[in-house]
């Protein structure tokens, strides 16, 4: 299970309780990637599609990490191929074909998902969580979402147009959940899709 969104949708929230839930593997970016992002300030001083390439390097780790995983138990990735290609996509400077050929090299290495949740959020809500948010650190496409709408729209766009052509997703509006909505959402489409317990 792949859970996507932009920044403050609820990612985190619906990936640690979908793990928690079904006893799942959770994977995200290594924190080896996490640290040359910012030593390299990587979002900073690289141009779009060289950054894109180092993305996609540490998207086809986390595909290598849910194989290994999958041979004993469900995997949930807190983001996947659609975020990091949709991200860069949505950078002006770039076309959307100079994306999908780079980005088409990559696609029979990458394990698939079985199902993507795909969670939607309006523009003020995404700002209000992000603000909130205890950790405070705020990375240049967060800042860049909360202060251009433009861009988050675009970003947003982008997400949907790309999950809905790989494979099956299931399109949850975050906006006005709680938590403990959120959640119910998310079991109800992974019961529906993958028939994984019950509610």
């Amino acid at each position: 299970m792949v859970v996507e969104g932009v920044h403050g949708a609820g990612k985190t929230t619906v990936s640690e309780m979908l793990r928690d839930r079904f006893g799942a593997a959770l994977l995200h970016f290594t924190p080896e990637f996490g640290r040359f992002r910012q030593d390299a300030e990587l979002d900073v001083k690289v141009a779009p599609l060289p950054r894109l390439l180092h993305y996609l390097a540490a998207t086809m780790q986390v595909s290598d990490l849910a194989k290994a995983h999958l041979e004993s138990r469900h995997v949930v990735c807190d983001r996947y191929l659609v975020s990091s290609l949709t991200l860069l996509a949505s950078d002006p400077s770039v076309t959307a074909q100079e994306v999908a050929t780079i980005v088409a090299t990559y696609e029979p290495y990458y394990c698939p998902p079985d199902l993507t949740l795909l969670l939607t959020v309006e523009h003020s809500v995404a700002t209000t969580r992000l603000r909130g948010r205890a950790d405070r650190i705020v990375t240049n496409s967060q800042h860049e979402s909360m202060e251009s709408p433009a861009f988050f729209q675009r970003w947003q766009l982008h997400m949907k147009k790309e999950v809905t052509r790989r494979g099956s997703y299931v399109e949850i509006d975050t906006s006005d959940l709680s938590r403990s909505e959120m959640l119910v959402c998310a079991l109800d489409a992974v019961v529906d899709r993958l028939g994984l317990g019950e509610r």
